[in-house]
C-alpha cells in the first residue's frame, strides 16, 4: 500500500514536497524500490532509486500541478515488479500565500482612499507583494 503526504517546500510557492511510504517486500532476493511519477496517469517520465527504504521524499513538485506516483520493487537479477497501485498529489496554492493588500498609500494626497477625476500612484503593502509595489489607478489623463 503506497500513503502519501503533501507539504510546503522551503519556497511554498514555486516548489512542494511529496512524502511516501509503502509495506516492505517480501521477497529474500529484494534488492530495492524505483519510485516513479510523472503528470499524466500511467506515463512516469521520472525515476527515483530508493534502495531498500519504504519511504521517500519528493522535492522541486511544482505547486498547481497532479502528479501520478507508482512504487516498482526490483530483486538483485534486475527484475522488476508490476507497480503498486497509483496514487495522486497535487499541492495547490493556499489562502497564506496568495498576495493580501494590508495597507494602501495614495502617494499624490497621503490619504488612504481614492477620490474620482485623476489618476492616482498608490503604494501597495503586504504579504507576498514585492516591496513598495506601485501602481497607477484611475482615469487616465
Amino acid at each position: 500500500m503506497l500513503i502519501g503526504s503533501l507539504s510546503s517546500g522551503p519556497d511554498a510557492a514555486q516548489a512542494a514536497t511529496v512524502s511516501l511510504s509503502w509495506a516492505s517486500n517480501t521477497e529474500a532476493d529484494l534488492a530495492g524500490y524505483r519510485l516513479r511519477l510523472g503528470t499524466v496517469p500511467g506515463q512516469y517520465t521520472q525515476t527515483i532509486e530508493i534502495g531498500t527504504a519504504t519511504s521517500a521524499q519528493i522535492d522541486g513538485l511544482l505547486v498547481d500541478t497532479t502528479y501520478y506516483l507508482a512504487v516498482f520493487a526490483y530483486d538483485q537479477a534486475g527484475n522488476e515488479s508490476l507497480p503498486s497501485s497509483e496514487v495522486s498529489a497535487r499541492v495547490t496554492s493556499t489562502p497564506e500565500l496568495m498576495p493580501a493588500i494590508e495597507s494602501v498609500l495614495d502617494v499624490d494626497s497621503g490619504s488612504i482612499y481614492l477620490t474620482r477625476g485623476w489618476p492616482h500612484t498608490l503604494i501597495i503593502r503586504g504579504r507576498n507583494i514585492e516591496p513598495e509595489q506601485r501602481s497607477v489607478w484611475g482615469p487616465g489623463p
